[in-house]
């Protein structure tokens, strides 16, 4: 994660530099992304890149942490009806969110898309810091919806837990396959409106088979 140093840049000094970041690792696999020239569409010598960040795979991390943090933002930035309408329609909000985040930064999608499907030599130990981020974000909706009675009283949370949030990690997977798709059209959601349209019914299905076992009758 980035050094204080790097908090501590001017704005626009700040902006500069993480648009260029985002644009070398959206358009390089991770080998061949080049802090050089990084730094050098930045303006910055490349000995001040170590004053704000330890390495290349720290940067990378930080992109990746960012988009999840914006489309965390995004979630609880949700109006009051929505966060109060229960758990499945919160879950709806959320997926719309999310896919609408990538459609507005398709620059920092790119990099996520990268960063899963390209030449990453700590693939595993990036995708398992996201499955803990995930698994605590699902565990405390599924507490919430089970506070305002929407979810059953008797649910195993752990049990929940680990089917919701397993089946959401999924999910990429699962959409191109029903829409005959590219990982890279369905992860930067390039998707015809048809096609999204098509998304948003394979998606309610897989809630609805979710709300069978755990919805509060």
């Amino acid at each position: 994660m980035p050094k204080q140093t790097y908090f501590n840049l001017p704005q626009d000094k700040r902006e500069t530099f993480l648009v260029a970041a985002i644009n070398e690792f959206a358009d390089h696999d991770y080998p061949t992304a080049s802090i050089s020239r990084v730094c050098k569409t930045a303006g910055i010598a490349k000995g001040s890149f170590y004053q704000y960040f330890e390495d290349k795979k720290d940067l990378l991390l930080y992109l990746i942490q960012l988009g999840l943090e914006e489309k965390q933002a995004l979630v609880a930035g949700l109006e009051r009806p929505a966060l109060d309408s229960g758990f499945f329609d919160m879950m709806r909000s959320t997926f719309t969110l999310q896919v609408g985040h990538s459609l507005a930064h398709p620059r920092l999608a790119e990099v996520a898309h990268r960063a899963f499907y390209g030449a990453l030599p700590f693939k595993d130990e990036m995708i398992e810091g996201l499955k803990r981020a995930g698994v605590e974000a699902y565990r405390g909706m599924i507490q919430k919806g089970m506070a305002d009675g929407s979810l059953r009283p008797d649910i195993d949370i752990d049990a929940a837990t680990f089917v919701i949030s397993t089946v959401f990690a999924e999910l990429s997977r699962y959409l191109e396959k029903q829409l005959g798709l590219d990982n890279k059209a369905m992860f930067t959601r390039e998707l015809t409106d048809e096609q999204w349209a098509e998304a948003g019914r394979h998606f309610d299905g897989i809630l609805r088979l979710l709300e069978s076992g755990l919805r509060n009758n």
